[in-house]
């Protein structure tokens, strides 16, 4: 039986830093295949925290005293091709196997949109391994604008 949720809060990124194990958990999920150890950079969490520019939002569990899941986004006013475009990119999103569900995600995302929308931006931009479910959940909801493709050196 999965894990009640009590809802999704904004965070700080002190707060997300603290989450060694769950993020961990993310990497080894959803990373660690791709041979890349997990190496945040932290100062620049807080830089873009501190500039306004990065949003967090966290998943609890009933007693509201474990984070069970996460979305990061990352505001860009002004596109760098397109002056008057701005955007929101998800940089990270992951929700633990025993609450994962479509509504937990789709509560998550919301909360991104609001943010977006609050900050004036015209579009998000998800970002999701390729075949992951995450991926798949998305290729359901949203239509693809563009690939992006990796090319290791």
């Amino acid at each position: 039986m999965p894990f009640p949720v009590i809802g999704i809060t904004q965070v700080q990124v002190a707060e997300l830093h603290a989450q060694t194990e769950l993020l961990l958990d993310h990497h080894n999920e959803c990373e660690a295949r791709y041979g890349r150890e997990l190496n945040v950079q932290w100062s620049n969490f807080y830089r873009l925290e501190s500039l306004d520019l990065l949003r967090i939002y966290a998943v609890w569990n009933d007693g509201g005293d474990e984070m069970l899941g996460y979305v990061v986004g990352i505001y860009t006013p002004g596109h760098l091709h397109h002056s008057d475009w701005h955007t929101v990119t998800v940089n990270a999103i992951y929700v633990a196997p025993a609450v994962r569900r479509a509504d937990v995600t789709d509560q998550l995302m919301n909360q991104i949109r609001g943010w977006a929308k609050e900050v004036g931006a015209h579009s998000i931009m998800w970002q999701a391994k390729c075949g992951s479910q995450f991926d798949l959940y998305l290729d359901r909801k949203l239509a693809p604008l563009e690939r992006t493709y990796e090319e290791k050196l």
